[in-house]
């Protein structure tokens, strides 16, 4: 293709040439010199074009090259282009489903905060009654302390004794107030510190009861509310004193749930004591009384030859008969004392025929020859009925 290019190229530059001169030079008969000269320039001109034809076909060539690349990148372009409004759709779905979730948390939010702000309401009521019944005690126990300053003046025997019990109750109603104070400022536990506290008023409540009890009792003249007691002395002779006896004595005891009873054997083998506010006593003295059989292991107090009162929690109650042998028998033991022999105990054997009918009473262990006294002490308080 090149060649005919050439060819057509000399051929009409010769043409020109010849055209172009004038007839003169011919003439002077170097016409074929100069026509030899025009064709040579022309060839070398025409392969200085080829020579460019040639260039410019490679540049051509490699265009096409790079545009056949670029229309490569272009579709390979498009494809990620695509795939990245791919990704901007699902992430502008993801906003959406996360701007859902944030809506429904400030919805959960709110919702908590009104809960919240509820149970404080409520918090505050309570707060609010527990103060109410407060001040109601208070004015109870004024009360309480005027009934006893005129019950004073006529039953001076028990001063000390209604004194301990206002005192106690002025310290629970101090205790009470403080703790009222405390849980004013712990809104996190209020439910608990409320539920001790309505246990502490409810047994305040019953305190007051007592005295305002106590106290109408004194003002009757009527002691049989405070301290009440029997004896029974066993000379070791027929009959000191019979099971009936011994029942009687209980009776008259009027023994009320959650007062202290006081048991003191002295004997032979020395002085044996118990002292509890056991709720089964109650329990006990019916099921003698009645003729029945009770045991019960239970807490209290124990001591032995006016030592030191020890706690313990292993007071053991027991009514029972013993067939053909001691008949009725009722018993106050107290296990785990420190002092020898590590226990102390109190019990009746009133009407027995195993043993001898001249012996009629336990005091730690028995003895033929020497009089035992058991005593049988009743109160409301500890100190009334123990001494302690």
């Amino acid at each position: 293709m090149k060649r005919i290019i050439l060819c057509t190229l000399l051929i009409s530059a010769a043409s020109h040439s010849i055209a172009a001169k004038d007839n003169n030079s011919f003439l002077n008969g170097k016409p074929f010199d100069f026509l030899s000269d025009q064709i040579e320039q022309n060839r070398a001109a025409i392969e200085e074009n080829a020579d460019r034809l040639d260039v410019a076909e490679a540049l051509i060539t490699d265009l096409n090259t790079d545009l056949d690349t670029i229309e490569q990148q272009v579709s390979a372009n498009s494809s990620s282009i695509s795939d990245a409004f791919d990704d901007i759709a699902a992430a502008n779905g993801d906003i959406s489903q996360l701007s859902l979730g944030l809506s429904s948390l400030e919805q959960s939010v709110n919702t908590s905060l009104m809960d919240l702000n509820a149970a404080l309401g409520t918090l505050e009521d309570d707060l609010a009654d527990l103060s109410t019944q407060l001040s109601i005690l208070s004015s109870d126990v004024t009360t309480a302390n005027a009934s006893l300053q005129a019950a004073i003046d006529t039953n001076s025997d028990d001063i000390l004794a209604l004194s301990g019990v206002v005192t106690t109750m002025s310290a629970n109603l101090s205790t009470l107030q403080t703790s009222y104070l405390l849980l004013s400022g712990r809104v996190a536990s209020t439910e608990s510190a409320i539920a001790a506290n309505q246990t502490s008023l409810t047994s305040l409540s019953g305190l007051v009861s007592a005295l305002d009890v106590r106290v109408s009792a004194l003002e009757n003249g009527d002691t049989s509310g405070a301290v009440r007691q029997f004896e029974l002395v066993d000379h070791h002779t027929s009959d000191d004193f019979t099971n009936q006896d011994v029942i009687d004595g209980m009776l008259s005891l009027s023994y009320q749930p959650g007062e202290f009873i006081h048991v003191k054997g002295d004997g032979a083998n020395g002085i044996h004591e118990v002292c509890t506010d056991a709720t089964e006593v109650s329990d006990l003295i019916n099921a003698f009384t009645t003729g029945n059989y009770y045991n019960i292991y239970t807490s209290g107090y124990g001591r032995l030859n006016n030592g030191a009162w020890e706690p313990s929690s292993s007071v053991y109650l027991l009514s029972r008969n013993v067939t053909g042998s001691y008949g009725w028998q009722i018993y106050f033991i107290v296990w785990g004392l420190s002092s020898s022999p590590g226990y102390s105990l109190i019990g009746t054997a009133a009407d027995n025929t195993y043993i001898s009918t001249n012996f009629e009473s336990f005091v730690y262990n028995y003895s033929y020859s020497q009089t035992q006294t058991l005593t049988y002490t009743v109160a409301p308080t500890r100190l009334e009925a123990c001494g302690f």
